[in-house]
């Protein structure tokens, strides 16, 4: 019982880190591009919101992976 319990906090603690560390490239994205406004080029532009959709795209999954280990329990 003790080791379940153990085994789900680190289970928690990892997708928290992931999460915050997708959520951080995302908002420093934003932050960046709202910080050029209009100034930006289009590099900086592309690359921000490649690095949105990516993380995004990677947040879903771990969504989706949470759901079917859940499922499965």
């Amino acid at each position: 019982m003790r080791e379940d319990i153990s085994e789900q906090l680190r289970f928690f603690y990892r997708i928290s880190y992931e999460f915050r560390l997708l959520l951080n490239a995302i908002l420093l994205s934003v932050e960046l591009l709202e910080r050029q406004g209009s100034e930006c080029n289009d590099k900086i532009r592309s690359e921000s919101l490649q690095c949105i959709r990516e993380s995004a795209r990677q947040m879903n999954q771990l969504f989706k992976e949470i759901l079917a280990t859940l499922s499965v329990e």
